[in-house]
Parts: C-alpha cells; sequence; structure tokens
C-alpha cells in the first residue's frame, strides 16, 4: 500500500517545479541544493559516527558510493532529478502535443518492460533509474496541466482500481517471499508498471477533484508547519526506528513482532514519525541547529 508513496511525492513536485523556466541555473541550485544537502552531510556524518565510523576518507568513501544508510537513495535520486530540472522545463514547453504523447508512451513502455523481464527472469540488468523517476516526474507536469490524456475514472472506479492494483502487488510480495523463502522487499522493481498506473490514477483523481479538498483549507497552516519538519524528520527516521524497535521484541520470551506483527508494525511506524519530527521541531526552535533540519 505504500508503494505509491515516493512516486505520488515525484507526481507532485514535477507538476509545481516544471511550472516555469530556471533561466538562473546558479540561483536555482543554491536554492534547492542548500536546502537538500546541508541537512543530508550533516546526518550522514551523524550515521556514520552512529556506525562507529570516525574516518574522513572512508566518510567521504560512503557518500559518494552511496553507502551511508540505505533510506539516503531518496536523497541521491531527487539530486540526480534536480540537475535535469533547468533542461526539462525548457523543452517541454517547446515540444508538439504529439511528441508530449510520445514521452509518455515511451515511459509507460519501459515500464512495462521493466517489470516483464523481473517477473519472468527474476532479474532486470538495464539501469532505469532516471526512466523511472524522471518519468514520474514529467508525468506530474503533463497531468497536472492537462498536457496529456490518462484514464478518467470517477472516485469509486479509482478506489476498486487502486485497491485491485494493490492486491496485485500484495500478491507478487507473497510470491516472491515464498519463493526465496525469506521477505521480498525490494522497492518498485517487478512492480513498476502496477506502481506507475495506480500512481497515475490517485494523483490524477487529485488533480481533478481539487475544488473539494479546499474545504480543509482551513488545515492549510498546520500543514505547511509540519512539511516543513517532514524532510528533517526523513533523515533521522531510521536512528530512531532502530531505537524504538527494541520496545516490541520482548514479549514472554518471544519477539513481540512475531506474536503481534500487525500491532507492532503499526506502533513503531507511529511512534518513530512522531518522535522524529518532534526532534526535528526541537532542532528548528534552536537557531544553531535549524539549518540541519
Amino acid at each position: 500500500m505504500t508503494r505509491f508513496g515516493v512516486p505520488i511525492f515525484i507526481l507532485c513536485s514535477g507538476a509545481m517545479i516544471l511550472q516555469k523556466n530556471y533561466d538562473d541555473i546558479k540561483n536555482f541550485f543554491s536554492k534547492r541544493f542548500s536546502r537538500i544537502v546541508v541537512p543530508f552531510i550533516f546526518w550522514a556524518t551523524i550515521y556514520e559516527f552512529h556506525k562507529g565510523i570516525t574516518d574522513i576518507q572512508i566518510m567521504l568513501n560512503d557518500l559518494f558510493f552511496q553507502n551511508v544508510m540505505y533510506h539516503f537513495w531518496f536523497i541521491y535520486m531527487i539530486l540526480t532529478i534536480y540537475l535535469f530540472v533547468p533542461i526539462i522545463s525548457d523543452i517541454l514547453g517547446k515540444l508538439t502535443q504529439y511528441k508530449l504523447n510520445y514521452i509518455f508512451i515511451l515511459w509507460l513502455f519501459f515500464s512495462a518492460i521493466v517489470s516483464f523481464e523481473y517477473l519472468m527472469m527474476q532479474g532486470f540488468s538495464g539501469n532505469y533509474f532516471l526512466v523511472e523517476f524522471i518519468g514520474y516526474f514529467i508525468a506530474g507536469w503533463l497531468i497536472h496541466n492537462q498536457k496529456i490524456k490518462f484514464l478518467h475514472l470517477n472516485g469509486l472506479a479509482t478506489f476498486f482500481s487502486v485497491c485491485g492494483i494493490i492486491g496485485f502487488l500484495g500478491g507478487l510480495v507473497i510470491l516472491y517471499t515464498t519463493k526465496l523463502q525469506s521477505y521480498y522487499e525490494s522497492f518498485f522493481e517487478p512492480y513498476f508498471i502496477a506502481v506507475v498506473i495506480g500512481s497515475l490514477l490517485i494523483f490524477k483523481y487529485f488533480r481533478e477533484n481539487e475544488d473539494f479538498f479546499q474545504r480543509y483549507k482551513r488545515y492549510g497552516k498546520f500543514l505547511s508547519q509540519l512539511s516543513i519538519l517532514t524532510y528533517g524528520g526523513y533523515l533521522i527516521h531510521i536512528l530512531v526506528l532502530d531505537r524504538i524497535k527494541d520496545l516490541f521484541f520482548a514479549y514472554n520470551g518471544q519477539m513481540f513482532v512475531a506474536v503481534h506483527p500487525v500491532i507492532a508494525t503499526l506502533a513503531c511506524a507511529v511512534l518513530t514519525s512522531v518522535v522524529s519530527l518532534l526532534i526535528i521541531k526541537i532542532f528548528s526552535l534552536i537557531p544553531i541547529l535549524r539549518r540541519f533540519t
């Protein structure tokens, strides 16, 4: 069910960021990269110390080869996309509708190829990183600006379609887990095309029903304040999770997570989120630490 989170985020980012041209590339990078890189370097250093690494050369090597912590893949992905923003934003505005359609269809085609190769051969040797995530980025702009016609479904049809896709993804998880005799949790590979379609359906539905959600704009201030904390919360949440999950291991001599897996999973997720955001909130109130949030 959570597979749609990152794609929806990138779709929204593409819809907003690609709205204008960025002729001043230096200004664009200084604003975007400073907001992302400074907190990232700070917390990456904390993680390295947490792992017992103090050698500067090893730290730099981990940073360069993405070995700091597994959840930092997301940061490298965002930074890579930003490198292409000044080019993409300029090109999209000059393309004909026919070529925009071609880009969209080409992305869906490669999505299907990735899924097919994983399902049939249990592996994919190609590098689809840019095809995948920049595809979401461009698709967000295309759908938001109604430059492309994707499936038009009402709320009920969207709900059942996405539920069907989630069921399909769940079936694949069970299939691969059984085959490998261990929980299969790879992020997108064999699920690629299903996640793409589901994400586009969700994004398009919310885009077409913006007026309905205007009734909740009174929560806008709270959500804006909360959103400021989410990046820092994401960076530190593994540190918090490592401490919190220990609370759910001891239970009458057994692992609590094994006895009550659903309760343990939900409790870990909620507590980790709350504690991580509270820590970042405290950091944001301290001037010397604010820039690391």
